[in-house]
């Protein structure tokens, strides 16, 4: 896991060197965006469920074979199994079925299983994060 540190020394304004001081504490303990960014990252793979892949940008190839049942969906326990933990400077977001990691692979494929992504960062997902991480570290809303 990559780790970023940051330090620094200001002299001068007070109000400035305050604003640095408050910012860095609040930048010790994660925990409230980290949860943020783990519901609406859990939010967004339910609707890329729905969309069949769209809202992630990565459409899901139609079945070769029609069925009754939306795709990937004939018990709902796929879509249903999206999980995340948060820690005071992380979040993990992982499904819990076994064969979610079949769909979900990029490696090539001995079978007709198509990939289908459901989990995935987005540049729009990527800014809403960011967005989150700046809003708890500086206080503001």
């Amino acid at each position: 896991m990559a780790q970023v540190q940051v330090s620094f020394e200001v002299e001068g304004n007070k109000e400035v060197a305050a604003m640095f001081d408050t910012a860095g504490k609040r930048a010790g303990n994660m925990r409230e965006p980290m949860t943020r960014i783990r519901d609406m990252m859990l939010k967004t793979f339910d609707l890329n469920f729905a969309s069949h892949g769209k809202v992630l940008g990565e459409p899901w190839k139609p079945r070769r074979i029609g069925r009754p049942w939306p795709m990937l969906e004939r018990t709902g326990m796929m879509r249903n199994s999206f999980t995340g933990r948060v820690g005071g400077n992380f979040v993990e977001l992982y499904n819990t079925q076994n064969y979610f990691k079949y769909h979900q692979s990029n490696k090539p494929r001995k079978s007709n299983l198509a990939r289908r992504v459901m989990m995935k960062i987005d540049e729009t997902r990527r800014r809403d994060i960011i967005k989150e991480l700046q809003i708890h570290i500086m206080g503001k809303k």
